[in-house]
């Protein structure tokens, strides 16, 4: 009974296939005669029928005319929707009875169906039969093969015991009994591609093969005797060369079954090393032993004996799946070992998949031990008969196939990783690891293929291998770089810079190939795949493999690597980067003359200064321009570097007793490394150029500055690549922060580098090429950092590489840098170190923004330059606004420009020419600021003049004045008829607006404001709105007048602060766009918010400025060596309100949260954003709200802060310069300057304080603080007037404010013009007093 239901299980398994046989074709034909003669018969029958109907029509025609026709309840309906008039009686008709001829052909079909099925059960009986005769011929032969090898076996014993000597059985003997294992393991059947495959033996067939290889291989092959070696004379027939083949095969197979036993496995492998390896190297006097040998090689090593592991697709069958696994057994019978070893890791070590499914919990256990096991043992199988072939084609092969197969490390025992990593005696003591990465090196600078197009790609689909061949590559160089000893850096000693470098570079050249998404911060990373038709399909990456990548960026690994690089005796650091030559000197000598004057009075100074074109484009600077960065980078002339040298020598005796500044010069909170470790003979700084490399790679591409087109104000690959291309990323990855952090605060990479800048001639050389135009036609946008391979002299990469990783660790640096390190613990370099970065980068900018008019695809390397560049640049001059570090000339391109800016007409032409040139939007600080303050002048003149028109005399005047807003104000309530007049104009602010003054009798002025009663009204204004007294601004503590948004106003106007901040920021914005310098002056900080790009990072320093006491606290938390846990301290602050006291928590629950050193600097950061941002962010957020209805943020964001305080009040002392005045004056109504009454006025003038100054200034031009370009650009220009009088009575100073016109009496002595100018002055009358 079970048997019948296999066969009827089987045959419904066939029924399909039996279906299209020759049977049923005849069957059919048979089906169609029936068929017709059946229409015959029945033609014949229907002609009867209707002669016997027509005899009964007469009989039957009155019956039908009398009788109704009923209509079923059930009828159908007919085309017209009634009712079918069907008898009733059809409606109960009985079904038409079969013929006899139907009746015949369904028993004959019956009888067909049930002969097919006997015939497939026939069928299926024979196929059953065969395979239990074939399962019983080959039992009956494995059990007659059992016995011959006992027989065997049996012998051997008997002759060892007699004799003493091992019994090698004739060829003929071995060969038989190879012919029964071979025949056990016989073609059954033909596989998908049309090749024989061999069928899978039993245990005990792997147990004769054992005994085989034990009793008859080994023993031959051991001996060395030809005559009793089997494959001697196979070697010679065609027959004896495929029986060759097939054994070898048949081997293989077996070897990497994993259910083989460790035993049999041994016993095949020594027999692989005997025919293949050891036999191969022996020198007879015959070449037979060498011939079977190779061939033995040529079978297992031949490269083109390659076959795909998976089907491509454009070979996969249609009863094949895409992406079947072919089965073990089913391998061409040629092959190549490497490729096998291949299959084994990928499919059969683990399970069936590349990647085990349980790998990412199970780690390194996913890989049972036995497999580790036996992938060791075929690994160094492998690399033993690679290298008896071609040698350096042999460790490519291996490079290729076998380090791109994922998690090899976890795949491989120790053993084996310790094989890779022991040196060769073969092979001059280079262990194979290191080997592979030399030859690939080699390999790859000669071929012009792309790393992708090495790789195999077709074997492992991403479907199922969800990690990439390069991403695959990375994990397992960086796994077992970091336990190899001469490339890892855990030794000094140990470390091999040539191996090193080569090891890095291919680590590079790896980073710039794998995906952008490896080192995605979300918790998956995605790989798009393209299936051909522009569909993409994600992919979800294995996160095993991409936490292997990620372990090149561990702390601990940086460091060694970076500190093994960098020798600072060799390098020679602190001699280069404490030498100074005359340049530097001079820059010292300019900025001490300087003396005290803050960075708001250089900027005033600065916007007086005219640098035009002539130094720029002179000859000179020509000439200066093609020596380049070599003589700027350089320490001046040799005797100059002689002295610097011996300057130095003599100070290293000289022992620096701080132990803060020991740790700060080191830069890693020790002593520095070049006294722990001592310098190496051999040492190259080459291996330190190729880690900047692999960091630049790093830092570009994921740090955030790779994914942005400075230059084109976009982002990098906007509207041109789809998300599968993108090489970089727009925002910075958490992990290159990291990075930054430990080459910053860890390593002396920052100084190592800057010192390799200024020191190695190769390196200079390459920067130099980068900096200056000149010198190569590639723009900087458009730089690479991928290791070429070719002679390090012309890749000129490797100096943009060492310049831009410092580049960014400065900026990284700079982060964390208060003032005080920078000025007084010259951290991260020396004063003068810093104006050369200054300069160089300076140069690069000009050249990115100015030079590079060359259009093509970015890089993300060069874009990442440029990005990290101008943030490092800006940071400086940001520091440098607080507490200069050089004179204002240094940071400028002079005549930068000019031409264009003096090009311009209308307003749309000075916005066109502020979006259009990047060093506007970039580096603005590159542009004097003379220059930007006429700019901003241009652009706010521009636009006033197409909103408000332009008061001319002219008839024609094809743009009149417009009708203004009248304000009526009241000299008693300015502000509050202000606030009430113009706080709801909003951008209609920057209309013209007419002033009519009432007196404080309430009766009108008479006074007609032609713009001198506007300037007066709106300086009264600011003047009362500003003043600390009325509670909106508060004083800093930092000793200077300084004001920023009280954070108590809430509390002393109610819920209308809000509104008054709003309109506080229109006041200023109005007075900027009228220019008009009012008296505030701004901290710092504030200024910050106003220009919309305030730097969290400098919160420090300006909480000092705020609260010195709290700063002073906190800067005793950050530097305090013992445990933070002994203050007390929370995530709390106490705040002081009229006499009461309120816990405000810096977080969530930040009460319950202790301050410990591990979080105290989150803690110090907190803190100093609650007192500098937090606390006023409304009243910052609505004044800068007022402020940009008038004012444009871009057009703000051409200055810095203090450049920002200058535009607003002008220079910060508030002092007339006199001569600048004297300069700039006009005289009419017939004076002139050599006149004595102008000559008494001067002197009088210049007798005043400062205050009186003021007043008189204020008197005339309704501003007491000169514009920020001097009197020069005061338009109309301070004009004084002849008022000629009969006696010193008649009549007091006057002034026309709207045209800056003093009116001033011809009086008779200086002291009298100077009592009758102080009181005019003083008295404070509007337009009565004349």
């Amino acid at each position: 009974q079970k048997q019948s239901e296999i066969l009827l299980a089987l045959y419904q398994m066939f029924a399909e296939e039996l279906s299209s046989n020759a049977s049923r074709k005849r069957a059919q034909a048979n089906k169609a005669k029936r068929l017709q003669l059946k229409q015959q018969q029945q033609k014949k029958l229907q002609q009867e029928k209707r002669a016997a109907a027509k005899s009964s029509t007469a009989s039957s025609t009155a019956s039908n005319l009398q009788a109704k026709p009923e209509i079923s309840p059930k009828a159908p309906l007919d085309d017209s929707g009634n009712f079918s008039t069907v008898p009733a009686t059809r409606a109960n008709a009985t079904p038409t009875k079969q013929t006899a001829l139907e009746r015949a052909n369904e028993q004959r079909a019956l009888r067909a169906n049930e002969a097919q099925q006997k015939q497939a059960a026939l069928r299926i009986q024979a196929q059953y039969r065969r395979y239990r005769s074939n399962e019983s011929i080959r039992t009956s032969f494995e059990s007659i093969l059992k016995q011959r090898l006992l027989d065997l076996k049996t012998l051997t014993n008997i002759i060892a015991q007699k004799k003493g000597v091992a019994f090698v059985p004739p060829p003929a003997t071995t060969s038989g009994l190879v012919r029964m294992i071979l025949w056990i393991a016989r073609p059954a059947r033909e596989a998908v591609s049309g090749t024989k495959i061999m069928f899978p033996l039993s245990s005990g067939a792997v147990g004769c093969l054992e005994q085989i290889m034990n009793l008859c291989f080994l023993p031959a092959l051991i001996v060395g005797d030809e005559d009793k070696n089997p494959f001697v004379a196979w070697t010679q027939t065609t027959e004896g060369k495929l029986r060759f083949k097939r054994v070898i095969h048949l081997v293989t197979a077996v070897l990497l079954d994993p259910k083989t036993s460790d035993s049999c496995c041994s016993s095949l492998v020594k027999f692989i090393t005997e025919v293949s390896i050891s036999n191969g190297a022996k020198e007879t006097k015959e070449m037979n032993s060498v011939d079977y040998a190779e061939f033995a090689r040529s079978i297992l090593t031949n490269p083109k004996n390659r076959y795909y592991l998976i089907e491509p697709p454009e070979k996969a069958s249609a009863s094949r799946k895409q992406g079947m696994l072919i089965p073990l057994y089913d391998l061409p019978s040629m092959f190549d070992f490497v490729s096998l070893l291949r299959y084994f890791l990928l499919y059969l070590v683990a399970g069936p998949a590349p990647i085990p499914s349980d790998a990412e919990s199970m780690r390194e256990a996913c890989v049972p031990e036995t497999g580790k096991r036996r992938a060791g043992i075929l690994l160094r199988l492998a690399w033993d008969l690679t290298l008896k072939s071609d040698v350096a084609q042999g460790r490519m092969r291996f490079f290729i196939h076998i380090l791109t197969v994922p998690l090899l490390v976890w795949k491989l025992d120790e053993e084996a990783l310790s094989f890779l990593l022991s040196p060769e005696e073969t092979n001059s003591l280079i262990p194979p690891f290191i080997s592979m990465i030399l030859v690939f090196g080699e390999q790859y600078a000669t071929n012009d293929q792309s790393l992708n197009t090495l790789l195999p790609s077709k074997d492992v689909p991403l479907e199922l291998c969800p990690a990439t061949n390069t991403q695959c590559l990375l994990a397992n160089i960086v796994q077992i770089g970091r336990l190899c000893r001469q490339v890892n850096g855990s030794s000094s000693r140990a470390l091999n810079f040539e191996w090193g470098c080569s090891y890095v570079d291919l680590l590079a050249l790896l980073l710039d190939a794998i995906p952008i998404r490896t080192f995605s911060a979300r918790e998956t990373a995605v790989e798009w795949v393209s299936d051909g038709k522009g569909r993409l399909t994600p992919i979800v990456l294995s996160i095993v493999v991409l936490d292997q990548c990620k372990a090149m960026f561990v702390d601990s690994f940086v460091r060694s690597l970076v500190s093994c690089s960098t020798d600072a005796q060799s390098l020679g650091i602190d001699k280069t980067l404490q030498s100074k030559n005359d340049k530097d000197k001079q820059m010292e000598k300019e900025l001490a003359d300087e003396g005290g004057s803050s960075a708001t009075n250089l900027a005033a100074k600065e916007a007086r200064v005219d640098r035009n074109q002539s130094f720029w484009n002179s000859s000179r600077w020509a000439r200066k321009m093609s020596k380049g960065v070599v003589g700027l980078l350089s320490s001046g002339s040799a005797k100059e570097r002689e002295a610097a040298k011996n300057a130095c020598d003599e100070k290293a005796s000289l022992t620096n007793t701080s132990s803060l500044s020991r740790s700060l010069a080191s830069g890693s909170g020790s002593a520095s490394a070049s006294s722990a470790t001592p310098s190496r003979a051999d040492y190259s700084p080459e291996f330190f150029i190729s880690l900047c490399r692999a960091f630049s790679v790093v830092a570009s591409r994921w740090g955030g500055g790779g994914g942005k087109d400075e230059i084109r104000g976009k982002a990098a690959w906007h509207g041109q690549k789809s998300a599968a291309e993108e090489t970089s990323t727009a925002t910075p990855e958490a992990f290159v922060q990291q990075l930054l952090s430990v080459l910053c605060y860890s390593t002396q990479l920052i100084r190592a580098a800057w010192c390799l800048i200024q020191s190695n001639d190769s390196i200079t050389r390459h920067v130099h090429t980068v900096i200056d135009h000149d010198s190569t036609n590639t723009p900087i946008r458009q730089l690479t950092c991928t290791p070429s391979y070719q002679a390090r002299d012309t890749d000129t990469s490797r100096g943009a590489s060492v310049l831009y990783i410092f580049t960014a660790a400065l900026e990284h640096a700079l982060v964390v840098t208060d003032d005080v390190e920078i000025h007084e613990l010259e951290k991260p370099l020396p004063l003068h170190q810093l104006r050369r970065v200054i300069k160089v980068q300076k140069k690069l900018l000009y050249r990115a923004c100015f030079v590079d008019t060359k259009t093509g695809p970015p890089n993300h390397f060069g874009l990442a330059l440029i990005s990290s560049t101008s943030r490092a640049f800006r940071d400086l001059y940001d520091r440098s606004s607080r507490r200069p570090l050089a004179v204002p000339k240094v940071w400028l391109v002079a005549g930068l420009l000019e031409k264009e800016i003096k090009g311009c007409k209308t307003h749309s032409d000075f916005l066109a020419l502020l979006k259009s040139e990047p060093v506007l939007r970039i580096c603005p600080m590159l542009v004097s600021f003379k220059r930007r303050l006429e700019l901003f002048d241009k652009i706010v003149k521009t636009n006033r003049e197409e909103l408000q028109g332009v008061n001319s005399p002219n008839p024609f005047n094809p743009n009149p004045l417009k009708p203004a807003r009248v304000a009526v104000i009241n000299r008693g309530r300015i502000l509050e008829d202000g606030l009430a007049t113009m706080n709801n104009l909003g951008s209609n602010m920057r209309e013209r607006i007419a002033v009519h003054y009432v007196n404080e009798a309430g009766v009108k002025e008479t006074g007609i404001d032609a713009g001198g009663l506007f300037k007066e009204f709106w300086t009264d204004l600011c003047n009362i709105a500003f003043d600390p007294n009325y509670a909106l601004f508060q004083m800093t503590e930092d000793g200077s007048t300084s004001m920023f948004p009280s954070p108590m106003s809430s509390s002393a106007h109610g819920p209308d602060h809000v509104v008054l901040f709003g309109f506080l920021g229109r006041i200023l914005g109005k007075s900027l766009y009228e220019g008009i310098t009012i008296q505030p002056l701004f901290a710092h900080f504030f200024l910050s918010f106003l220009r919309g790009d305030y730097n969290f990072l400098h919160m420090l320093p300006d909480l000092s400025t705020i609260d010195s006491q709290l700063y002073n606290n906190l800067m005793f938390l950050k530097t305090y060596d013992g445990d933070a846990t002994d203050l007390c301290l929370t995530f709390t602050i106490t705040s002081n309100e009229f006499g009461g006291t309120r816990e405000i928590p810096l977080m969530s629950g930040g009460a319950e949260i202790e301050v410990n050193n591990a979080n105290k600097q989150r803690y110090i950061h907190m803190v100093s954003k609650y007192y500098v941002h937090d606390r006023v962010k409304v009243q910052s957020e609505a004044f800068t709200r007022g402020l940009w209805e008038v004012i444009d943020p871009t057009w703000l964001r051409l200055f810095n802060e203090p450049e920002l305080q200058v535009l607003i009040s002008g220079a910060s002392d508030g002092k007339i310069d006199l001569d600048d005045l004297r300069r700039h004056t006009r005289y009419a109504g017939g004076f002139t300057g050599m006149d004595r009454t102008i000559s008494r006025f001067w002197s009088v003038f210049s007798s005043l304080n400062g205050k009186q100054q003021a007043a008189v200034l204020r008197f005339v031009t309704s501003c007491e603080r000169p514009p920020p370009l001097g009197f020069a650009s005061l338009n109309p220009p301070f004009t004084i007037q002849r008022v000629g009088i009969l006696r010193d009575g008649d009549k007091l100073p006057s002034s026309s404010t709207c045209f800056n016109i003093l009116k001033l009496p011809t009086y008779s002595s200086e002291r009298v013009l100077k009592e009758r100018l102080i009181y005019a002055v003083e008295s404070g009358a509007g337009f009565e007093l004349t």
